[in-house]
Parts: structure tokens; C-alpha cells; sequence
């Protein structure tokens, strides 16, 4: 199962203090966290997948999305669960179902 991490590099420790700690925690848990990246790549392996997207910016952070989504058959991305936009617990059925906040 696919994990979007949305993060950018200047937070990486962050994103690599929240991966070390699912390992710790449940250690045969079924995610791929898909990491973004602008300079600070990574190795991708069963559990971890970094992506390049755009830059650090706040108005670049659709782009990045977008980029983590592209290649994800529509199947795995339709049942995100967008808590701070929607509310907890309200599913999306696509990416063409937008929330306006």
C-alpha cells in the first residue's frame, strides 16, 4: 500500500524520524512511503520510494502532489482520507471530487 508523505527536503530528518519510528512500532507494516524530494534523493527499496517533484515553495505543493500521484492507478489513490481539508473520516472518491476550504 502506497503512503504519500508530503514533505520537502529541508524536513527530511523529520520524515526520517516518522519512517524509523513505523518500523519500531509495527515492523511488517504494509506501506511504500513515497517521499518527495528536490536535491536530497534517496534509494528506493520495498518500503520506501522517493519522487522529484518542484521546489519548496508553498504555491508549489499542488505540482508536488500532482507529481506523487501521476503514475499511482487511479484504484490506490481513490480512497485517501484528507483529514485537515475535510474533515476526519471523509473519503474522496477521485481526484475530481476537489474540497473547498
Amino acid at each position: 500500500m502506497k503512503a504519500i508523505v508530503l514533505t520537502f527536503d529541508r524536513h527530511r530528518a523529520i520524515t526520517q524520524h516518522m519512517i524509523l519510528q513505523y518500523k519500531r512500532v509495527w515492523p511488517d507494516h504494509p506501506f511504500c512511503f513515497r517521499i518527495p524530494y528536490q536535491n536530497l534523493g534517496g534509494i528506493n527499496s520495498d518500503q520506501l520510494q522517493y519522487l522529484r517533484t518542484p521546489g519548496e515553495t508553498p504555491e508549489d505543493i499542488p505540482a508536488a502532489v500532482l507529481e506523487l500521484l501521476a503514475d499511482l492507478p487511479l484504484y490506490e489513490r481513490r480512497h485517501g482520507i484528507c483529514p485537515e481539508a475535510a474533515g476526519i473520516g471523509r473519503e474522496h472518491d477521485s481526484l475530481a471530487d476537489p474540497v473547498e476550504l
